[in-house]
Parts: structure tokens; sequence; C-alpha cells
């Protein structure tokens, strides 16, 4: 997720990918909490 924040500049849609560990998975979902939004997730 280093260069997350080069994604969508000046006024443009983008998209960011990041790959989740399990042990990852329950950080990522505080986040979702705290910051009020929903990640996509894509699965194989």
């Amino acid at each position: 997720t280093h260069r997350s924040g080069r994604t969508a500049r000046a006024g443009r849609e983008g998209v960011s990918m990041a790959f989740v560990t399990a042990f990852e998975r329950k950080k990522l979902m505080d986040y979702e909490k705290t910051l009020g939004i929903s990640f996509e997730r894509i699965r194989e």
C-alpha cells in the first residue's frame, strides 16, 4: 500500500489494491470501522 497515495491524482479516479494476510485482516476491519468506510474484498 506504499504507493496508494499516488492513486487518483488530479481529480482522476483510480484503484488501489492491497494484499492482506489473515493476521492483518482484523486491523483492516478496525480501519474500516474507525474511518467509516468499507474496502471491497476480492477473492480468488
